[in-house]
Parts: C-alpha cells; structure tokens; sequence
C-alpha cells in the first residue's frame, strides 16, 4: 500500500492530541526535556499571542512535523505594531528533506500573503550549527534570515532570602502603574509585547495576576518591575532522562551544584517546576534595580519550592548585566529577523544600536 501524500494543513482541535504527542516527545540533548501542554496544546498557545497558526505537515494520519505562526503588537521604534513570531519547530528525523522544507515554507507564505505583517522574529540554539546553516542559505523558497545576535535564556536557583530593600509585592492598586511602567520601558526595546490591564485574568495572560509581579520603590517612585509568572498549569517541562555520563554523574553533581547555587539536575521523571521571570520593566535601565527584582524572585522560587527560575534577555539589553552576580545555567540562542521582502531594512531594527527584546513566557 502506498504511503499518503505529504501534505501541509493548519491543525484545528481534532489534531490537539496527535499535537501533544509529537510536542511531547523528548528534545535530543545532554538533558533530556519533553514538553507538556494543558489542557490541551492549542488552548496552551494563548500567551504566545493575538493569533496563532499551529501549520502540520503529515502524511495521512502521521504527523510529520509542527511549527507555530503567532502575532501579536509589539513596540518597533517606539510605537505599536503587529509583528509575527516563528517558533515551536518539530520535524520527524525520518521527514527532515530539502522538499518537504521547501513545501512547508510555501506553505508559510501562503498563510503570511493573507495576513501580513512587517516580518518576525525567531531563535535558533546557537550550537545548532546544521540548521542555522540551512535557514540562512535562502534556498528552497525560505525567507531572508538575518542574524541579530544572541539572546540568553538564563536558569537560576532559588535562594532564601528577606526581600531586598525597596522591593516590594504589587497590589490591585498598582495595575495602572505597573502597565505604564511596562509602556514606558517597553517603547525603548524593539519586540516588547503592548500590554494592557484588561488583559490580566485572560487566555492571553494565563496564570498571570498583578499579585505575581515585583516592584522596586524610591520615595514613593516605582522604579521598575518584575512578574513571576507560573505556567506550570498549561505547560510544562519534564526530564525524561540524561545522555552521556550524566546518567551516573548526575547524583555526585548535585551537591556541588548547590553549594555553588546553582540550581540542581532532578532525576529522570520530574515535572519542573519553574517560574518565569517576566515583563522586566526598569525604565532608568539600571541593573542594580533589576538586580533587586530578580532576588525578590529568587526568594519567592526557595519560598515555593521550586526547581528554578529562568530569564531571558538579549546580549545588548544593558539589564544583562544584573545576572552577573548570579549564579546561573546559560543556554544561548541566534536571534533572527526573518522576512520575506524588505529583510534588510526589517532586520535593521534589530541590529545595533537597537535593542531587541523577547518575552521568554510567550516564545
């Protein structure tokens, strides 16, 4: 019996369990990571923005691979625009073909032709030589991937500690102000997500209260803010299991790991559960501001026994340089401006002097 033709679709609910499996299915690597989605993998796609594409290739009832198109309004050069966000890439070892490529990018801007946006952005984890490699070739019909730096996804352990002074929790009474703390700072960074109030307590901030968010005060003048933001009840990781002499390593590190306050590897099994620090706001961009704001968050991730918290930034956001004290897991990743006309011009706003900026709780 012949095997059915490849073919690309934008996946609706009937797809949502086949979705979760292939989602599911353990990232190769030293830490073997597979990821959970609930209540189901398209309901767990709100945060990631206004609208979102889940685009299948598959033959038949096999699914293939899985990318996501999103879009949401983010800050470029001061003000609001719709721009688009590329991620959630898994492709079957057996599918990965210069065709199949080629199909599913036409496919892509077949979808970006009926609702255009200026271009997107995406990551690729910097040591995924092969495949940077590919993308930015500009074969098979892709779009122009144009090279933006590097953007870090930072792993911190929680600490027990009283919070810093001038830290304190936000309250119903300070969403105005935080949200105008998150316009003001958003506007200097280019791909700052445009937020509202009215937002909190939906899909498109699932899991996110005003209560989850930091402030830093002076003399009665916010300075900055924080969020730390549990998505543990939509998605999820979980270790499968450690490659290499980590297998056996793992039990002897942990100690070592603790000592030095790094955040401990969990044996084969564990759900993770993290915290994300998110929406760094410090309009002044001073670091020991930011530096404050992450230790209140680490204290809150002791306090809730919690794995780790993460945070991520661009290597030209002057707020990079509050992790230095800490000590912290690194995995660093390309950031690309990717477009199919006017690349060049596109990508420019993401180059220096510019600094680009990526919500980790919404990629």
């Amino acid at each position: 019996m012949s095997r059915p033709a490849f073919r690309f679709q934008l996946a609706d609910t009937a797809w949502d369990e086949r979705l979760e499996q292939v989602a599911a299915e353990p990232v190769p690597g030293t830490i073997r990571v597979a990821y959970e989605h609930r209540p189901g993998f398209l309901a767990s796609l709100s945060v990631l923005g206004d609208d979102c594409q889940v685009v299948v290739g598959h033959h038949g009832e096999h699914i293939d691979g899985l990318g996501v198109r999103s879009t949401r309004r983010q800050y470029l050069d001061g003000e609001p625009r719709r721009l688009g966000y590329l991620g959630g890439l898994r492709i079957r070892p057996s599918s990965r073909s210069t065709i199949g490529l080629a199909r599913g990018y036409a496919f892509l801007r077949q979808l970006h032709e009926q609702d255009p946006v200026p271009g997107y952005l995406t990551t690729v984890i910097a040591g995924n030589t092969a495949a940077r490699a590919i993308l930015e070739s500009g074969r098979a019909g892709l779009p122009a991937y144009r090279d933006c730096g590097t953007y870090t996804t930072y792993v911190l352990a929680g600490k027990n500690a009283p919070l810093p002074p001038g830290i304190r929790p936000a309250g119903p009474a300070d969403i105005e102000a935080v949200f105008a703390l998150l316009c003001e700072a958003g506007r200097r960074r280019q791909g700052f997500p445009v937020l509202a109030p009215e937002e909190l307590g939906t899909p498109r901030l699932r899991g996110l209260g005003i209560t989850d968010f930091l402030l830093a005060e002076r003399d009665g003048i916010l300075l900055g803010c924080l969020a730390g933001w549990d998505q543990t009840g939509f998605r999820q990781h979980r270790v499968t299991g450690y490659a290499g002499a980590l297998r056996w390593l793992r039990p002897l590190l942990n100690p070592f790991l603790a000592a030095g306050g790094y955040p401990r590897l969990p044996p084969p099994g564990t759900a993770l559960a993290s915290l994300q620090a998110a929406l760094l706001a410090v309009p002044g961009d001073n670091p020991q501001v930011a530096a404050d704001l992450i230790r209140g968050l680490r204290a809150r991730t002791a306090r809730e026994n919690r794995h780790h918290l993460c945070l991520g930034l661009h290597e030209r956001d002057p707020l990079a340089a509050a992790l230095r004290p800490f000590p912290a897991v690194r995995y660093e990743a390309r950031l690309y401006a990717v477009a199919w006309e006017g690349a060049d011009d596109f990508a420019r706003r993401f180059q220096p002097p510019h600094i680009p900026y990526l919500e980790l709780g919404m990629l």
